[in-house]
């Protein structure tokens, strides 16, 4: 046997070992032959048979694919929700246990404003509600003027704020004030002025402060009498003539006056009377012209003409011209409109000298500014010396009855006068002051930033601002001690 030959090259064997690899190369091809015509066939289809089918399903993918998101979404806010409400509920019970029994002490708190979770209704014995003259059941009422509610606090100097109250919840013998604005302060804004009405619990609390030997003022822009008058509002809510002969009203800013000083009959304001003689002399007649002069353009005006715009005169001189009856959805373009209209007659309340948007000086004793769904025109007190705001009253009353502690409620920035004259008087080492800022959505941002505190109604939430000022005017009278002064009560 040949020596180099090898065992694997035995006849035969090496043919099978070739055949078996072409047999796999040609099953191999065979089956990617297979592969592509598969794959053209189904392209072919999907080119050319099923366009439709295909976009649908693609549709219902993205259509799962959203719901599945929404879903994770749901799942997720649901445990954020979940987590939100046991925080809300552990402060709602930390703060009920600590009023449990007792009203919120305002004395110390933080600067800041707590979460909505802490309002809570004012258990306030309320003895006249019942009698409001128009027969509402308590229930009507309430849905109509709200009723009084622990409110949160902004301090803005917490310093003055808790000295102040501190000497105005002091048995001292020493005379103590309240210095009331009426509308947007202790009563809801309402479409018309013959449709006020106090919040529930306002009457009996400020009838429990005169009780102890408080003095409590509410100064108005309103008239005294007649239908928008701050005594119809008043009897209309249920005061009766017991309470109303023991509270100081002053109207028409200060020019009216009924209280203990008129023997309750309703009179001119002795201690204005000379100002309010003069402004009527000097400003009378031009009072007549210049509301000749507004409506003769409000009738030339293609925006204004249509709408119902009135004027509610103020005594000695002045007007509010209401909107109030225009459709909602037309008030801001009649508010502006009707503000560059006043703007071409008279300076604007903020630059009482700034007259380079008028047509002419003719006017410039008088000013405007904005209010609740109208503009109010009063006497320019810069340009006139005259000041007959609510903050001359309070001065005025407040030397004459010989205030030691004076505290002023308020929403609107001629309401700040009154806190401008009780500072000039802390000045003067005669009293110590404090103002409550009531801020609402139409309350200018020096109510904000000016007040020595402020109850803040928060947007699209409740309670109103009205009802928080009363729940804190209904504290105070519940933590008042009688305060043992000759003559008042």
């Amino acid at each position: 046997m040949d020596r180099s030959s090898k065992k694997g090259d035995e006849p035969g064997k090496g043919n099978n070992k070739s055949s078996e690899t072409e047999r796999r190369f040609r099953e191999n091809q065979r089956l990617n032959d297979l592969r592509t015509k598969r794959l053209a066939r189904r392209n072919a289809l999907k080119a050319n048979l099923l366009p439709e089918v295909i976009d649908a399903l693609g549709s219902v993918d993205k259509i799962n694919a959203a719901a599945e998101r929404a879903k994770r979404r749901e799942i997720r806010n649901g445990k954020r929700s979940k987590v939100l409400d046991e925080i809300k509920a552990k402060k709602a019970n930390r703060i009920s246990e600590k009023t449990k029994g007792k009203q919120r002490e305002f004395i110390g708190t933080k600067d800041g404003t707590s979460s909505s979770a802490t309002y809570q209704e004012m258990k306030v014995i309320d003895d006249y509600t019942n009698k409001n003259t128009l027969g509402l059941t308590i229930e009507q009422y309430i849905d109509r003027a709200g009723e009084a509610k622990l409110p949160d606090i902004q301090y803005n100097d917490a310093e003055t704020w808790n000295r102040t109250l501190e000497a105005f919840l002091k048995n001292d013998g020493q005379t103590k004030a309240l210095f009331l604005d009426f509308d947007g302060t202790m009563a809801r804004f309402t479409d018309t002025a013959a449709q006020t009405l106090a919040v529930k619990g306002f009457l009996s609390s400020i009838n429990k402060l005169v009780d102890k030997g408080y003095k409590v003022a509410i100064i108005t822009g309103r008239a005294m009498e007649g239908d928008g008058g701050i005594l119809p509002a008043l009897r209309r809510s249920g005061a009766d003539d017991k309470l109303l002969n023991r509270l100081e009203i002053f109207a028409s800013h200060g020019s009216q006056q009924r209280g203990s000083d008129t023997n309750w009959e309703v009179k001119e304001t002795q201690e204005m009377k000379e100002q309010v003689e003069q402004v009527k002399k000097n400003y009378g007649e031009l009072n007549k012209q210049l509301r000749a002069s507004i409506q003769q353009r409000i009738d030339e005006n293609e925006t204004l003409k249509d709408f119902k715009i009135e004027f509610d005169p103020k005594e000695p001189v002045g007007y509010t011209i209401h909107y109030r009856q225009v459709e909602e959805s037309m008030h801001q373009q009649v508010s502006k409109e009707l503000e560059t209209l006043l703007a071409k007659i008279m300076p604007e309340e903020k630059t009482q000298k700034d007259f380079s948007l008028m047509e002419d000086e003719i006017y410039k004793p008088f000013t405007y500014r904005s209010a609740t769904k109208s503009f109010e025109i009063l006497l320019n007190e810069e340009t006139t010396g005259i000041d007959l705001s609510k903050g001359a009253v309070v001065k005025i009353f407040a030397e004459k009855w010989g205030v030691k502690v004076g505290i002023a409620f308020g929403d609107d920035k001629t309401d700040l006068k009154m806190q401008k004259w009780l500072k000039v008087l802390e000045d003067a080492g005669k009293l110590l002051q404090a103002y409550v800022g009531i801020y609402h959505a139409n309350s200018p941002s020096e109510i904000k930033d000016q007040s020595t505190i402020v109850l803040k109604e928060q947007k699209d939430t409740r309670p109103w601002a009205q009802e928080m000022s009363v729940g804190l005017v209904a504290n105070l009278a519940e933590r008042a001690p009688k305060q043992q002064i000759e003559g008042l009560g």
